[in-house]
């Protein structure tokens, strides 16, 4: 082996090793203000999660919609979260600017933070009751994947401020993608949810993604929608007031790394030589 191969090999283990670290400054910050939080709380019992099954789009593809998938104690450890990592690791905050609204000379798009590593990390059993919820979901909708196996390609907390959108999409490399909502859905105008009749793999244009039929989905706060990811979906621009989603996108693959944001599959088969999960 020569040097430049060995040089290459411990790049790769560079970037990898520094990649896992999580900063202990965020746990710290995590710990001492979830004590505060306890010792004003007096009740942290919330309603008893429940779900659905819907179809959604001319191929039958079906969403499940939740109620009550988190806890009001479970909204208050992301907020912590939220607030420390944006604190102490800002380098998994950015703003994300996905175009050009012409009629209020503003960029639509949202605040996100990246809670990667953090979230399995210091939110264990918030993840371990999570997976077991979506579990039962994807096999009462008969969904041939289920979520145990799958990786976490990206755990997010969205802001969608006035102007904030998310314009058709597919999350392209995942397999589900779940939203839960934050915010009370009488707290903003706008920035409804919606799921196409139209699947992006079928090359459509931008006139037929007009046209498709959608459906909109308005959870309620702490209720969520899990999907296909590869059905064409998006967020209607928020006119008033202040959305906030939390998100996670599974996938066939590792666990997306802290500070790795939202990787793409090819980062870890080509920059790292690392094989999928399957």
């Amino acid at each position: 082996m020569n040097i430049i191969s060995i040089s290459f090999i411990a790049i790769i283990f560079v970037i990898e090793s520094s990649a896992q670290q999580t900063n202990p400054a965020v746990k710290s910050c995590y710990d001492k203000r979830k004590v505060d939080v306890l010792k004003k709380t007096k009740n942290n019992e919330s309603g008893t999660p429940t779900f659905q099954i819907a179809d959604v789009s001319v191929t039958k593809e079906a969403a499940v919609e939740f109620k009550n998938i988190i806890s009001e104690e479970d909204l208050g450890d992301l907020s912590i979260l939220e607030d420390c990592v944006g604190e102490f690791d800002s380098v998994n905050v950015q703003k994300r600017e996905f175009g050009h609204n012409k009629e209020d000379s503003v960029y639509s798009g949202n605040h996100v933070t990246f809670l990667n590593g953090y979230y399995k990390e210091i939110l264990p059993q918030f993840n371990v009751k999570l997976t077991q919820a979506l579990t039962k979901a994807t096999e009462a909708a008969g969904w041939d994947v289920t979520i145990s196996p799958l990786g976490l390609r990206c755990v997010e907390i969205l802001n969608y401020n006035p102007h904030g959108e998310l314009r058709p999409h597919v999350d392209e490399g995942s397999v589900y993608t779940l939203a839960i909502a934050l915010s009370d859905a009488d707290s903003f105008s706008g920035g409804e949810f919606f799921i196409k009749d139209q699947e992006m793999k079928d090359s459509p244009s931008t006139q037929e993604l007009l046209d498709a039929k959608q459906h909109v989905i308005t959870p309620s706060k702490l209720g969520g929608t899990l999907f296909r990811s590869h059905l064409v979906h998006g967020v209607q621009p928020v006119t008033e007031g202040y959305r906030k989603m939390f998100v996670i996108e599974y996938w066939k693959n590792r666990d997306g790394e802290v500070n790795g944001k939202r990787r793409n599959p090819e980062f870890f088969r080509d920059a790292l030589g690392l094989s999928p999960v399957w």
